[in-house]
Formats: C-alpha cells, structure tokens, sequence
C-alpha cells in the first residue's frame, strides 16, 4: 500500500429479514429499531476481539488513520464513512 494513500478496505452488508420478508432493522416510520441498536450494541462491544479478523496484518493496521475514511474508534452513525459501522 501506498503511505499517503487511502487503503482499500473490506466492506460488509448486513440485512435481516423476518418470515414475511420485511425488514427488521427499521421500525414502522422508517426509523432505527430497537434490535438494530441492540445488533449495533453487540458489534461495537466485540469490536476490539474482532480486530484480528478485521485488520490480520500490520499493514491493515498502518491505514488506520485520520483522514484515510477508516474508523479510528468504534462507532456508528448514518452516512458516515468514518465511523466503524455505518447505516445507510
């Protein structure tokens, strides 16, 4: 990789679906449900033990880094490419 380059980094898509096909990470209104919260809750939680998953190397850790678009605490927030978990 390149030093004063952003990485490329490993994305993935979570979606959960009930016997009928609707999703569950989204109440009624369109607005974060409270198992979505509890999921987030849990991923942030065992975020530090999934690091050796996430970044297995140390060139994965060398982008962790201000200004690169990684996360560089665990968080979640909406459309935010800096945030470990992002909500679309």
């Amino acid at each position: 990789p390149y030093e004063e380059h952003a990485g490329s980094g490993m994305h993935i898509h979570i979606s959960m679906l009930n016997n009928k096909g609707e999703n569950v990470l989204v109440d009624g209104d369109g607005e974060d449900s409270a198992l979505l919260k509890r999921a987030l809750a849990g991923m942030i939680d065992l975020m530090p033990a999934s690091m050796a998953l996430l970044a297995p190397n140390v060139n994965s850790y060398r982008r962790f880094q201000p200004g690169m678009y990684v996360p560089t605490q665990a968080s979640w927030g909406h459309n935010n490419r800096t945030v470990a978990l992002r909500i679309p």
